[in-house]
């Protein structure tokens, strides 16, 4: 899941450049910051460090929200919105952005819940939370 944080970040810069000079914002990416950045808000909760989790979870709320108003613009292309996670298009409806964020900060939660059990008997979620927050590098998620 590290690399994938990793390739997003370096996408995200790629395709802002290539579209800001193409005249066209990539939403799709943008769809994806706010999906990683709910997994790794969820990371933190998990982790205990209140820092990182509300800056997370604003940002995926923030992206999140300039992708909802894309779509409802119209203004959403093959092109621009190739790289959105699946999960915007199976659980991106509902009566209000916000009910459509909760739905997608659930799916990412539990994407990110995947990556944290404990060994053996443990009920320690901390440990292999920070452990994961750190692999997917979620401190440079900006």
């Amino acid at each position: 899941m590290h690399r994938k944080v990793l390739v997003t970040l370096v996408l995200l810069l790629v395709a802002f450049t290539n579209c800001a000079s193409a005249g066209e914002m990539a939403y799709g990416l943008i769809a994806k910051k706010s999906f990683i950045a709910f997994e790794c808000s969820h990371l933190a909760a998990l982790a205990r460090d209140q820092k990182e989790l509300e800056r997370l979870f604003i940002l995926g709320v923030e992206s999140g929200r300039v992708y909802l108003s894309a779509r409802q613009a119209g203004k959403l292309t093959e092109k621009n919105n190739a790289s959105a996670p699946i999960a915007w298009g199976l659980h991106g409806q509902g009566p209000s952005a916000d009910f459509i964020l909760g739905r997608i900060y659930e799916v990412a939660s539990e994407e990110a819940r995947e990556e944290t059990k404990p060994l053996g008997d443990s009920t320690d979620f901390a440990s292999p939370a920070r452990k994961a927050f750190n692999a997917m590098n979620c401190a440079l998620v900006k």
